[in-house]
C-alpha cells in the first residue's frame, strides 16, 4: 500500500519493504558458511569441513589434503585457520564446544587417526587416537578443496622502475604547472 497526497511523491508503506527484507536476512543468517580461504606457505587454500561424519565417512577428502602424512603441516594449517578466519568460526554451529580436526595420520592399527584440533575458542592441541568410526556432532574434519591461487610476490626491481617512472611524471607535471603560473596571462581585447 502506498500513501499519496495530491502534489506529493509516492512513499511506500515501510511494512511492505521491511518484512521481505527481514525474511531474506534471516534466511542468509541461517545458512552457515563452511568454506574459508587460508594462506599457508604463500598459497591460498580453500578449507572446508564435514559436519558430524566419522573419519571413515570422509577419509578420501581428508587423506587428499596437503597436510596428510605431516604433523607439522597439519599444525601449520590449523594455526593458519585459527589466525586468518574470523570468529565465530564457521564450524562453531553446535553446543557445547565445537572443534575442527586437521587429521594427518592413521595409527598403527588403522582404526584411529591423529589430528590437530582447533577449538571454537581458538585453542590448538593434538588429539591422538581418535576413533575412525565414531560420529560426533561437534567434531568436524577439515579438508582442502584445492588451491584458490598464489599470493603474488612483489617484484622489487619492477617496483623500483615503476617508482622512478611515477617520479619522472610527477616532476614533469610540476614543472609544467610552475611554468604556467610564471607566464603572464595575455590580455586580448574582446570584439
Amino acid at each position: 500500500m502506498t500513501h499519496m497526497r495530491k502534489g506529493m511523491c509516492v512513499v511506500p508503506d515501510l511494512r511492505q519493504i521491511t518484512h521481505p527484507l527481514l525474511v531474506a536476512l534471516m534466511a542468509l543468517a541461517a545458512v552457515p558458511a563452511q568454506a574459508a580461504n587460508v594462506t599457508v606457505g604463500g598459497i591460498i587454500y580453500d578449507i572446508q569441513f564435514t559436519q558430524g561424519n566419522s573419519f571413515n565417512d570422509d577419509s578420501a577428502h581428508t587423506t587428499a589434503s596437503p597436510w596428510w602424512n605431516s604433523a607439522t603441516e597439519a599444525q601449520d594449517f590449523a594455526s593458519a585457520y585459527g589466525a586468518q578466519v574470523t570468529t565465530p568460526y564457521p564450524f562453531d554451529v553446535t553446543a557445547p564446544i565445537d572443534s575442527l580436526l586437521f587429521s594427518y595420520a592413521l595409527t598403527a592399527s588403522g582404526a584411529e587417526n591423529d589430528a590437530y584440533r582447533l577449538s571454537e575458542d581458538g585453542d590448538l592441541d593434538v588429539a591422538l587416537g581418535l576413533d575412525n568410526t565414531r560420529d560426533l556432532q561437534n567434531r568436524f574434519y577439515a579438508y582442502s578443496a584445492g588451491t584458490v591461487g598464489v599470493v603474488p610476490e612483489i617484484n622489487g626491481r619492477a617496483l623500483s622502475q615503476a617508482g622512478l617512472i611515477l617520479l619522472a611524471l610527477w616532476l614533469g607535471l610540476r614543472a609544467r604547472r610552475s611554468a604556467e603560473v610564471k607566464r603572464p596571462a595575455s590580455i586580448s581585447p574582446r570584439p
